[in-house]
């Protein structure tokens, strides 16, 4: 630890880093006398609103380096002429605005105020940058970086997905950063906080070293010395069936005069179909899945005149037989069959039970085109997030600034495969995510053309994905999860494995009174075992060849995740003649924890010699009793190694660890504390150096 610390102090002291999305511009221009044309050189040229400016020199140029996103008015003011406004000028960041002033001689003139034109070509750009200001966002007819970033040129994805292809390249190679913190997770943002957003394609500047694609970069809104804010309200109820509503406000002013100020937005979304596309999706009506639900096989016969019937058996059906008379023809009374168990299955009038065929059939292999519809609305695809974003800005001194800034990010969902969702949508996977970010900046101004900026930023991001059939109060939970007496499975014991036994259905007397001479009369009757148990379910099962039978497939499995990234920044600029040289660095420091559980695998391992449908340790051998289990705890390596995945966790999951002992590990030394595996934690560093 010390020597990676040790390592750091030394990068930031002798070696300038890789990367750093700085958040600060630049303006230039030259200053000259309208009527002659001639420079007019000490002309003072200000950025209205703040501590920022210059004065011209011998030539009447001048710049300003270390200019905040956003908007401003830049003016230029000489004696014995009248100023000279320039407003709404954009200063983006990484850029140079070039502003020129013709100042018009005569003290008594009014002063000039120009309206500022952003150029067709950014002169000082490397590769191939696209800015869209706060305007252009609240104007563009879609919401989101990945979403701004998709109507660019060069740029493709897939209708429905986040993910951004650039030029040929993976999404995994766009990188994203908000306010200079490289983000790690989503990059959601209230849109009334975004000032800008900047997309770079092609050559990349040399201060993002790492990237290969495509760099995403949104610089967000600051306070003033003047009280502003927004509210929005979105909804689409009653106009289609997607269930789209979001809720934005976002305020910001002055806390302490000029010397603090503050901004913070917030928005809430919520959607009942997260991914709407105009084809549609194939349904089925929930009374429908209701009744396959409750019926989901059926069993054939023939009527009178001699047509295909089909007869619904309830899921309710245990392991039980049908009763059959002495010809082997199954008991059909008072308008049905009653099986051994009670269950009774209505059969209707004329139906011929000798010709019943007793290997079940699914029920949802028997419908038709006319019962299904086309919904543009798809099932199980309800999301909801809450975005917070804000930050405090102090000018500490005439030449000091610093920034503290964070976000945060809450989301749920839920999502269910193509194969479940026509006839088991139920059977899905619920998510939750949570994102937090801070960052401090300080900006240090050494002159007029010297500057330094310093950043600190943190990051954490956690999420878990279960089955919402079962909620969650605890990972141990899990161990219930492929328990197939389960109320959740009541459908899934309703497939049966078919079979027959001869048993006795009366007495052949031989027509004699000798009992001697009496033979029991033998036939076949049929008889029904579930297919299913715990911890086995109708994975390869399908309707059609097609998709999974209703009931499902058995459930999700659980899955968590806790990622941070500690960054440290610094990068220094200074103009000297026509060339600004800048120079930067940064460590970063990854922690990457995962952890996956596979309830069906751990539930055959559980004793419920108790249990109604599927009784016993079904994954535990009859020489090895004592390997059953009734809690999540008792659970061995054996039995823990085939259902987990993990780096970062103790081999239940329940706790985070630092360390590994690979010896132990492979030798099974020191219980199951030997299997702790240490998290992923990649070192990044650099430099760089531009003209």
């Amino acid at each position: 630890m010390l020597r990676k610390w040790g390592m750091l102090v030394l990068m930031l002291l002798a070696t300038p880093a890789l990367l750093f999305a700085q958040n600060t511009g630049k303006l230039s221009g030259i200053v000259t006398d309208a009527g002659t044309g001639d420079p007019l050189p000490g002309a003072q040229v200000i950025v209205v609103g703040t501590q920022l400016g210059t004065v011209t020199d011998v030539d009447g140029n001048y710049f300003i380096i270390g200019v905040p996103v956003g908007e401003y008015d830049v003016q230029a003011r000489f004696v014995g002429f009248a100023e000279s406004t320039v407003s709404g000028v954009q200063v983006s960041s990484g850029y140079t605005q070039e502003i020129n002033f013709a100042l018009n001689e005569g003290v008594e003139l009014e002063g000039i105020v120009v309206e500022y034109e952003r150029p067709l070509i950014q002169k000082d750009a490397v590769g191939v940058p696209k800015i869209v200001d706060a305007e252009q966002i609240v104007n563009l007819p879609v919401r989101g970086a990945a979403a701004v970033a998709k109507i660019q040129a060069g740029v493709v994805s897939e209708e429905g997905s986040g993910t951004l292809n650039v030029r040929g390249g993976r999404g995994a190679e766009v990188t994203y950063y908000i306010d200079g913190v490289k983000v790690v997770g989503t990059a959601a943002l209230p849109q009334a906080a975004v000032q800008e957003q900047e997309m770079i394609i092609g050559s990349i500047s040399a201060r993002y070293g790492d990237a290969m694609s495509g760099i995403i970069s949104v610089t967000t809104k600051s306070g003033s010395s003047k009280f502003f804010g927004s509210f929005e309200g979105i909804t689409s109820e009653g106009m289609d069936d997607y269930g789209y509503n979001l809720t934005s406000v976002a305020l910001g002013g002055p806390v302490m005069g000029e010397s603090v100020n503050f901004f913070l937005a917030g928005e809430y979304l919520s959607q009942g179909d997260s991914s709407p596309r105009s084809v549609g999706e194939l349904r089925a009506s929930d009374a429908l899945i209701a009744e396959l639900q409750a019926n989901p096989v059926s069993m054939s016969a023939l009527d009178a005149d001699g047509n295909t019937v089909y007869i619904p058996v309830p899921a309710s059906l245990g392991e039980t037989y049908f009763p059959v008379d002495e010809t082997g023809t199954v008991v059909v009374a008072d308008g049905g069959i009653t099986a051994g168990d009670g269950t009774f299955i209505p059969v209707a009038d004329g139906v011929d039970a000798s010709t019943m065929n007793f290997n079940f059939m699914e029920s949802a292999d028997l419908l038709g085109a006319d019962d299904f519809t086309t919904d543009r609305a798809k099932r199980t695809r309800e999301y909801e997030r809450f975005a917070l974003n804000g930050n405090l800005n102090f000018n500490v001194m005439d030449n000091v600034r610093m920034r503290v800034g964070g976000r945060y990010v809450g989301s749920n969902g839920e999502s269910v495969s193509t194969r479940n969702v026509i006839f088991a949508p139920e059977n899905n996977t619920a998510n939750e995510r949570t994102d937090v970010q801070l960052f401090t900046t300080w900006t240090h101004y050494l002159s007029n053309s010297t500057f330094y900026q310093l950043q600190v930023d943190y990051t954490d991001r956690s999420g878990k994905n279960y089955d919402p059939r079962f909620g969650l109060s605890s990972r141990a939970d899990v161990l219930g999860w492929g328990d197939i007496d389960n109320d959740v499975y009541a459908t899934t014991r309703g497939y049966k494995n078919t079979s027959t036994e001869s048993v006795q259905v009366g007495v052949d007397d031989h027509g004699t009174a000798d009992p001697a001479d009496d033979t029991p009369i033998m036939a076949n009757r049929p008889t029904f075992t579930y297919r299913w148990e715990d911890g086995k379910f109708p994975n390869s099962e399908t309707v059609g060849r097609l998709v999974a039978p209703p009931g499902g497939t058995g459930p999700a499995g659980y899955y968590q995740f806790h990622n941070t990234q500690l960054r440290f920044n610094v990068m220094a600029t200074t103009q000297i003649g026509l060339h600004q040289i800048e120079f930067g660095g940064e460590f970063e420091q990854r922690t990457q924890r995962s952890y996956s559980l596979s309830g069906r695998t751990i539930g055959r391992y559980v004793n419920d010699d108790g249990a109604l449908y599927s009784p016993g340790a079904e994954g535990v051998s009859n020489d090895s009793p004592e390997d059953a289990v009734t809690s999540f705890d008792q659970l061995n390596w054996n039995q823990l190694e085939g259902a987990t995945g993990y780096v970062g966790y103790n081999v239940f999951g329940s706790e985070e660890v630092d360390s590994e002992d690979l010896d132990a590990y492979v030798n099974d030394i020191g219980g199951l504390e030997a299997y702790n595996v240490a998290p992923h934690e990649p070192i990044y560093y650099g430099g760089y150096i531009q003209d």
